[in-house]
């Protein structure tokens, strides 16, 4: 088995209209709820080999936030530009590229993606992630990639508490 830590960035800042929508950064309850959600993953006791981020700066941001809270500061950190409102497949196709090398994969990207690729390939249905919600999912390497190969076993968002 292994594991996706799939999680959509933190609450974004929209108040200079004329920020790009790549180059928003994280609103001060985004900047809140990260750490927090981090530290709640840690007290499940799951926690990435590798972060795989969009290169977004919201994105970026809730993914180093997390990172910052991870014991071992060795764990690779990386942007990939494919994340950017990626759709489902893309961001299959990430999971695909790490899930050989190491065991549980962070995924830090955008809606409605992250919906969208939780609905098709596991046996949860949603409507929205919230905002620095983390679905974590065990995948059975036993399924073809084409069935719904994920089994969700947290589902997690800051107002959940």
């Amino acid at each position: 088995m292994k594991t996706l830590v799939l999680v959509r960035h933190a609450k974004s800042n929209r108040d200079n209209p004329f920020l790009k929508d790549f180059d928003r950064p994280l609103s001060q309850k985004g900047l809140l709820d990260a750490p927090m959600m981090a530290s709640r993953l840690k007290n499940k006791r799951i926690w990435p080999d590798v972060i795989v981020s969009s290169e977004a700066k919201r994105a970026i941001t809730t993914a180093v936030l997390f990172h910052q809270s991870i014991d071992d500061k060795d764990i690779p950190f990386v942007k990939d530009s494919s994340l950017y409102h990626a759709p489902s497949a893309i961001i299959m196709a990430v999971f695909k590229k790490y899930i050989s090398d190491f065991d549980t994969v962070m995924i830090v990207a955008h809606n409605p993606g992250i919906t969208d690729f939780l609905n098709r390939y596991s046996n949860l249905t949603i409507d929205n992630m919230p905002t620095c919600g983390m679905a974590i999912c065990r995948f059975d390497t036993n399924l073809a990639f084409d069935s719904k190969p994920f089994t969700l076993v947290d589902f997690d968002y800051p107002s959940k508490i």
